[in-house]
């Protein structure tokens, strides 16, 4: 049956070609720079890059109860306090970088063989948002953020922070459990001080 199985063969060829050419029309209807990156929602800060952590170091503050991560001369990039806001202290540690409003995010801390996992909140500072995390004197990973060596701290569009460890955080934490400490709120000074040899 010769004919029939030239006129399927036919018939199929058609086919292909019609798929073809629709295929190339729906490549052509896609206009220029699709799927390229929406720009940035109103209100929402812009993306950090990873600070320069050159000479950073841990300081202390005006304050007994905090300390203060940066570059001498300049704002710091993170503040470890210990505060009271319920029956036992706790500790408050800050992103100073732009927040959104409302915003949510998780604080991650990486170091001394723990990887803290802490959830952070947009919270208004002196007239600025920043992030914050409350954290527990007794969480066990802890040691996070109080060992002796080096640590990458990570909020999602503020950048890591690379921590060059000293005494500092652990004598904070050893401080903190053993002592009352006034009502807080947030860092007791604004996020634009900055820090100061220890």
């Amino acid at each position: 049956m010769p004919v029939p199985h030239r006129a399927g063969a036919a018939g199929i060829a058609a086919m292909a070609t019609l798929l073809l050419v629709s295929c190339d029309a729906g490549v052509a209807a896609v206009p220029p720079g699709a799927g390229a990156d929406e720009p940035p929602h109103e209100g929402v800060p812009p993306a950090l890059a990873s600070p320069d952590v050159t000479g950073a170091r841990w300081a202390t503050d005006a304050s007994p109860h905090r300390i203060v991560y940066g570059k001498e001369g300049e704002a710091p990039l993170i503040a470890l306090e210990c505060v009271q806001n319920g029956p036992q202290p706790q500790l408050l540690l800050t992103r100073l970088a732009p927040a959104p409003a409302g915003g949510k995010a998780i604080f991650a801390v990486d170091g001394n063989g723990y990887i803290g996992r802490w959830h952070a909140d947009a919270a208004e500072v002196n007239g600025e948002r920043v992030w914050q995390s409350t954290i527990d004197l007794s969480e066990y990973k802890l040691p996070a953020l109080t060992g002796p060596r080096f640590i990458e701290a990570t909020v999602s569009g503020a950048g890591t922070v690379v921590i060059h460890q000293n005494e500092l955080p652990r004598q904070l934490v050893e401080t903190c459990r053993g002592f009352t400490v006034p009502s807080a709120t947030g860092p007791t000074q604004p996020p634009g001080r900055s820090a100061s040899p220890g």
